[in-house]
């Protein structure tokens, strides 16, 4: 993709179209779910999630091919191939801006949550340095916090895999396994009645982040169920609130990814806490972009030293190793992620132009950002 495909299509139920765009210098958008029809897709595992719904979308080098394939799939078409979609041709006034030329977007370059993953100081810059391009263009930037974070992640990954993950570690048995994929099967080893004791154990002795066995449980009864699909529409009607009390938003631009890409010696217990930040807006279903935001500077990594020295000294040793990690990121490529209300792609993907015309890929590493807007 990176090198020799103009555009590709991906997709996404946890983040599987953002965090390779994020993490690869790549542009790539998630639809809302039903924007783009998902006939002919074969999911790993369907008959073990619930709620959650699975995205198709384009990845690509430039915003301008995402909207092109999205132009393209949103045609008459799709919708006689699948008449259950709503008729939403592209909407080019959205796109180019003419029908809102200011806007107000919400921003925050991290999940300030003890039991949330935080982002690394290069994630942190490219933010502000979005959010100051953005204001330059005369939109207004207020800071946003997604409410109850853990509560997300819970539905999220619960949705995934009803059955605590057993069937997409059975789908895998014959496949080699990274690290990452391995620790699935630790999570599922763990019995029901101990994960709450496993947990514990992954606080104290790895970090807060790190403890979510007892997130991944498995439905046990049909109350189960029933409790995960009223709390679901709950939490969507939160994030709706915390949205519009933040500034009635039109858009939101955050973190991607916790980190840039990650070695492949990681610990599994830094990759799956990290998926909040793109798997919280499949849990409330908004589309969501990644976009290319430059790379990590030798800065970054000074920042990400000092900042290991600072967990040490409150003793919080999981973001310290997180910390040290990005000693050798120098170079590695950075992007942020775009959100907006459902069945606006264009209006991600605006946005998101408007951050690429920017020039945040050439910027110098000696830029430095404000936090007052």
């Amino acid at each position: 993709m990176r090198m020799f495909s103009p555009v590709g299509i991906g997709s996404d139920i946890a983040g599987s179209i953002r965090i390779p765009s994020t993490l690869c210098g790549l542009t790539g958008l998630k639809p809302t779910a039903g924007r783009i029809s998902t006939v002919g897709l074969k999911a790993i595992t369907p008959q073990t999630t619930v709620a959650i719904k699975i995205c198709i979308g384009p990845m690509g080098k430039r915003v301008d091919d995402l909207a092109k394939v999205m132009r393209t799939l949103l045609s008459p078409s799709m919708y006689e191939l699948d008449p259950t979609l709503p008729v939403l041709p592209f909407n080019e006034s959205m796109y180019t801006g003419t029908d809102k030329p200011n806007l107000v977007i919400g921003y925050y370059d991290t999940i300030d949550d003890p039991d949330i993953i935080q982002t690394v100081p290069s994630v942190r810059r490219v933010v502000r340095q979005a959010v100051r391009i953005l204001s330059e263009r005369g939109h207004h930037l207020v800071p946003f916090s997604p409410p109850k974070p853990l509560w997300a992640l819970e539905l999220g990954i619960r949705s995934c895999g009803t059955d605590g993950g057993q069937a997409l570690v059975d789908a895998l048995k014959d496949e080699q396994l990274n690290e990452a994929s391995k620790s699935i099967k630790q999570i599922v080893a763990v019995p029901y009645t101990l994960t709450s004791v496993a947990d514990t154990l992954l606080r104290k002795f790895i970090g807060k982040p790190a403890a979510i066995c007892k997130l991944a449980r498995r439905f046990r009864k049909v109350a189960d169920l029933t409790w995960h699909l009223q709390h679901w529409e709950k939490y969507g009607r939160e994030f709706a609130r915390a949205w519009k009390e933040a500034g009635d938003l039109d858009a939101l631009i955050c973190p991607g990814w916790a980190y840039p890409a990650q070695n492949v010696a990681t610990p599994p217990h830094f990759i799956t806490p990290s998926v909040i930040y793109t798997l919280l807006f499949n849990v409330v279903d908004y589309p969501a972009g990644a976009v290319p935001m430059g790379k990590v500077t030798a800065e970054d990594l000074d920042q990400a030293k000092e900042a290991a020295e600072q967990f040490k000294k409150s003793g919080d040793a999981y973001h310290e190793q997180l910390m040290l990690m990005q000693a050798d990121t120098n170079g590695l490529p950075l992007g942020v992620q775009v959100v907006a209300k459902p069945f606006r792609e264009e209006l991600v993907l605006r946005i998101m132009s408007e951050l690429e015309a920017g020039g945040l890929e050439q910027m110098t590493p000696n830029s430095t950002v404000s936090d007052s807007h």
